[in-house]
Protein backbone atom coordinates (compact mmCIF):
# COMPACT_ATOMS: atom_id res chain seq x y z
CA UNK A 1 0.00 0.00 0.00
CA UNK A 2 1.34 3.69 -0.48
CA UNK A 3 1.96 5.76 2.23
CA UNK A 4 1.95 9.72 1.68
CA UNK A 5 3.90 11.98 3.30
CA UNK A 6 2.42 14.97 2.79
CA UNK A 7 -1.37 16.04 1.65
CA UNK A 8 -0.28 17.94 -1.27
CA UNK A 9 1.02 14.82 -2.56
CA UNK A 10 -2.66 14.32 -2.88
CA UNK A 11 -2.71 17.40 -5.45
CA UNK A 12 0.20 16.42 -7.62
CA UNK A 13 -1.11 12.58 -8.40
CA UNK A 14 -4.60 14.54 -9.23
CA UNK A 15 -2.87 16.84 -11.24
CA UNK A 16 -0.88 14.67 -13.86
CA UNK A 17 -3.86 12.46 -13.94
CA UNK A 18 -5.59 15.33 -15.10
CA UNK A 19 -2.42 16.65 -17.17
CA UNK A 20 -2.36 13.12 -19.02
CA UNK A 21 -5.87 12.78 -19.33
CA UNK A 22 -7.40 9.74 -21.74
CA UNK A 23 -4.25 8.51 -22.97
CA UNK A 24 -3.21 6.98 -19.58
CA UNK A 25 -2.18 3.63 -18.70
CA UNK A 26 -5.40 2.16 -16.46
CA UNK A 27 -3.10 0.67 -13.97
CA UNK A 28 -0.96 4.12 -13.97
CA UNK A 29 -4.45 5.52 -12.93
CA UNK A 30 -4.71 2.95 -10.26
CA UNK A 31 -1.58 4.05 -9.26
CA UNK A 32 -2.80 7.37 -9.05
CA UNK A 33 -5.66 7.14 -7.34
CA UNK A 34 -4.13 5.05 -4.49
CA UNK A 35 -1.56 7.89 -3.85
CA UNK A 36 -4.80 10.49 -4.41
CA UNK A 37 -6.42 8.08 -1.24
CA UNK A 38 -3.40 7.76 0.86
CA UNK A 39 -2.58 11.40 1.14
CA UNK A 40 -6.25 11.97 2.03
CA UNK A 41 -6.13 10.22 4.70
CA UNK A 42 -2.94 12.19 6.46
CA UNK A 43 -5.25 15.58 6.12
CA UNK A 44 -7.25 15.33 9.53
CA UNK A 45 -3.84 14.42 11.43
CA UNK A 46 -1.65 17.31 9.90
CA UNK A 47 0.12 19.69 12.61
CA UNK A 48 2.28 21.56 10.35
CA UNK A 49 -0.08 24.98 10.18
CA UNK A 50 1.27 26.17 6.64
CA UNK A 51 1.40 22.70 5.32
CA UNK A 52 -1.71 24.25 2.63
CA UNK A 53 1.44 25.92 1.37
CA UNK A 54 2.98 23.32 -0.17
CA UNK A 55 0.03 22.45 -1.97
CA UNK A 56 1.27 22.40 -5.77
CA UNK A 57 0.06 24.81 -8.67
CA UNK A 58 -1.85 23.66 -11.47
CA UNK A 59 1.34 23.64 -13.47
CA UNK A 60 2.94 21.45 -11.23
CA UNK A 61 3.96 17.85 -13.02
CA UNK A 62 6.72 15.26 -12.00
CA UNK A 63 8.39 12.40 -14.04
CA UNK A 64 8.76 9.03 -12.65
CA UNK A 65 11.77 6.97 -13.50
CA UNK A 66 11.82 3.60 -12.92
CA UNK A 67 15.14 1.54 -12.79
CA UNK A 68 16.83 -2.04 -13.09
CA UNK A 69 20.20 -3.06 -13.54
CA UNK A 70 22.89 -5.55 -12.69
CA UNK A 71 23.74 -6.30 -8.91
CA UNK A 72 27.61 -7.65 -9.97
CA UNK A 73 28.99 -4.14 -11.14
CA UNK A 74 33.18 -3.51 -10.79
CA UNK A 75 33.82 -0.72 -8.50
CA UNK A 76 34.99 1.50 -11.02
CA UNK A 77 31.68 0.56 -12.93
CA UNK A 78 29.65 1.57 -10.36
CA UNK A 79 31.53 5.30 -10.61
CA UNK A 80 30.74 5.30 -14.13
CA UNK A 81 27.13 4.86 -13.57
CA UNK A 82 26.72 6.83 -10.97
CA UNK A 83 28.35 9.74 -13.04
CA UNK A 84 25.86 9.01 -16.03
CA UNK A 85 22.79 9.05 -13.37
CA UNK A 86 24.09 12.39 -11.97
CA UNK A 87 24.18 13.95 -15.85
CA UNK A 88 20.91 12.36 -16.53
CA UNK A 89 19.18 13.55 -13.64
CA UNK A 90 20.50 16.90 -14.04
CA UNK A 91 19.20 17.35 -17.73
CA UNK A 92 15.85 16.11 -16.38
CA UNK A 93 16.18 18.54 -13.75
CA UNK A 94 15.81 21.25 -16.35
CA UNK A 95 12.96 20.82 -17.74
CA UNK A 96 11.10 22.15 -14.15
CA UNK A 97 9.52 18.71 -13.03
CA UNK A 98 9.79 16.71 -9.65
CA UNK A 99 11.74 13.75 -9.98
CA UNK A 100 10.64 10.21 -8.43
CA UNK A 101 12.72 7.65 -8.84
CA UNK A 102 10.99 4.41 -8.16
CA UNK A 103 13.31 1.64 -7.12
CA UNK A 104 13.81 -2.11 -5.05
CA UNK A 105 16.84 -0.42 -3.20
CA UNK A 106 18.63 -4.20 -4.69
CA UNK A 107 22.91 -3.91 -4.73
CA UNK A 108 24.52 -2.22 -7.65
CA UNK A 109 22.37 -0.41 -10.22
CA UNK A 110 19.07 -0.22 -7.87
CA UNK A 111 20.93 1.20 -5.27
CA UNK A 112 23.09 3.69 -7.13
CA UNK A 113 20.16 5.31 -8.51
CA UNK A 114 18.11 5.82 -5.54
CA UNK A 115 21.14 7.70 -4.11
CA UNK A 116 21.72 9.82 -7.07
CA UNK A 117 17.78 10.76 -6.57
CA UNK A 118 17.83 11.66 -3.23
CA UNK A 119 21.14 13.63 -4.22
CA UNK A 120 19.81 15.06 -6.74
CA UNK A 121 16.51 16.34 -4.16
CA UNK A 122 13.98 13.85 -6.06
CA UNK A 123 11.95 11.52 -3.71
CA UNK A 124 12.52 8.28 -3.64
CA UNK A 125 9.86 5.21 -3.82
CA UNK A 126 11.09 1.91 -2.10
CA UNK A 127 9.06 -0.95 -4.27
CA UNK A 128 10.27 -4.36 -2.46
CA UNK A 129 9.48 -7.78 -3.65
CA UNK A 130 7.82 -8.63 0.27
CA UNK A 131 8.28 -7.90 3.70
CA UNK A 132 10.85 -10.36 4.44
CA UNK A 133 12.67 -8.60 1.70
CA UNK A 134 15.14 -7.55 3.92
CA UNK A 135 15.80 -10.28 5.85
CA UNK A 136 16.22 -13.36 3.33
CA UNK A 137 17.65 -11.42 0.36
CA UNK A 138 19.56 -8.49 1.39
CA UNK A 139 23.64 -9.37 2.03
CA UNK A 140 24.95 -8.52 4.99
CA UNK A 141 27.44 -5.93 3.13
CA UNK A 142 24.67 -4.19 1.66
CA UNK A 143 22.44 -3.95 4.15
CA UNK A 144 23.67 -0.44 6.08
CA UNK A 145 23.18 0.95 2.64
CA UNK A 146 19.99 -0.42 1.89
CA UNK A 147 18.65 0.64 5.63
CA UNK A 148 19.59 3.93 5.12
CA UNK A 149 17.85 4.24 1.46
CA UNK A 150 14.67 2.79 3.27
CA UNK A 151 14.71 5.50 5.90
CA UNK A 152 14.99 8.47 3.08
CA UNK A 153 12.47 6.82 0.83
CA UNK A 154 9.36 9.20 0.96
CA UNK A 155 7.02 5.83 0.24
CA UNK A 156 7.49 1.82 0.82
CA UNK A 157 5.22 -0.87 -0.91
CA UNK A 158 5.44 -4.56 -1.45
CA UNK A 159 4.87 -6.39 -4.64
CA UNK A 160 3.64 -9.73 -2.84
CA UNK A 161 3.15 -10.99 0.66
CA UNK A 162 6.86 -12.33 0.51
CA UNK A 163 9.77 -12.35 -1.31
CA UNK A 164 10.16 -15.24 -4.48
CA UNK A 165 10.83 -15.11 -8.12
CA UNK A 166 6.81 -14.66 -8.67
CA UNK A 167 7.36 -11.52 -6.14
CA UNK A 168 10.10 -10.16 -8.33
CA UNK A 169 8.26 -10.52 -11.61
CA UNK A 170 5.38 -8.93 -9.77
CA UNK A 171 7.69 -5.83 -8.59
CA UNK A 172 8.66 -5.50 -12.05
CA UNK A 173 5.55 -5.23 -13.48
CA UNK A 174 4.24 -2.64 -10.54
CA UNK A 175 6.81 -0.32 -11.70
CA UNK A 176 6.47 -0.36 -15.07
CA UNK A 177 2.90 0.40 -14.62
CA UNK A 178 3.79 3.12 -12.87
CA UNK A 179 7.03 4.68 -14.30
CA UNK A 180 7.09 7.31 -17.10
CA UNK A 181 10.38 5.65 -18.08
CA UNK A 182 12.95 3.06 -17.41
CA UNK A 183 16.50 3.62 -16.98
CA UNK A 184 18.51 0.32 -17.55
CA UNK A 185 22.09 -0.90 -16.14
CA UNK A 186 22.31 -3.33 -18.88
CA UNK A 187 25.07 -4.95 -20.59
CA UNK A 188 22.38 -6.37 -23.47
CA UNK A 189 22.96 -10.02 -22.11
CA UNK A 190 19.64 -11.67 -21.68
CA UNK A 191 18.30 -12.93 -18.31
CA UNK A 192 19.56 -16.12 -17.33
CA UNK A 193 18.02 -19.44 -18.68
CA UNK A 194 15.24 -20.52 -15.89
CA UNK A 195 15.56 -16.91 -13.96
CA UNK A 196 13.19 -14.04 -14.37
CA UNK A 197 12.83 -10.97 -13.14
CA UNK A 198 15.70 -9.67 -14.12
CA UNK A 199 17.37 -6.78 -16.15
CA UNK A 200 16.73 -8.23 -19.77
CA UNK A 201 13.53 -9.45 -18.67
CA UNK A 202 12.67 -5.57 -17.18
CA UNK A 203 13.49 -4.14 -20.77
CA UNK A 204 11.25 -6.79 -22.26
CA UNK A 205 8.19 -5.54 -19.92
CA UNK A 206 8.64 -2.01 -20.64
CA UNK A 207 8.84 -2.67 -24.55
CA UNK A 208 5.84 -4.26 -24.68
CA UNK A 209 3.71 -1.70 -22.14
CA UNK A 210 5.22 1.05 -24.43
CA UNK A 211 6.94 2.47 -21.68
CA UNK A 212 9.87 4.42 -22.84
CA UNK A 213 13.67 2.75 -22.08
CA UNK A 214 17.42 4.57 -21.37
CA UNK A 215 20.05 2.40 -21.49
CA UNK A 216 23.18 2.91 -19.31
CA UNK A 217 26.56 1.03 -20.04
CA UNK A 218 29.14 2.96 -20.93
CA UNK A 219 32.59 1.89 -22.42
CA UNK A 220 34.96 0.77 -20.36
CA UNK A 221 32.11 -0.95 -18.45
CA UNK A 222 32.13 -4.66 -16.98
CA UNK A 223 30.61 -6.45 -14.66
CA UNK A 224 32.21 -8.39 -11.30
Amino acid sequence: MYAADRPGQAARYAVQALQEGPNMRSARLDHYRSQIAAAALSFATVDEPNWHRRWPDTEESMVRIGITGHMNLSPDTANLIKDAFATALSEEERTGQELVGVSCLAEGADAIFAQTILDTGGLLEALLPGPDYRDTRVSETHLPTFDVLVRQAHTVRYAADASSMDAYEAANAAMLDSVDVLWAVWDGEPSPAGKYGGTADAVAGAEARGVPVRRFWPAGATRS
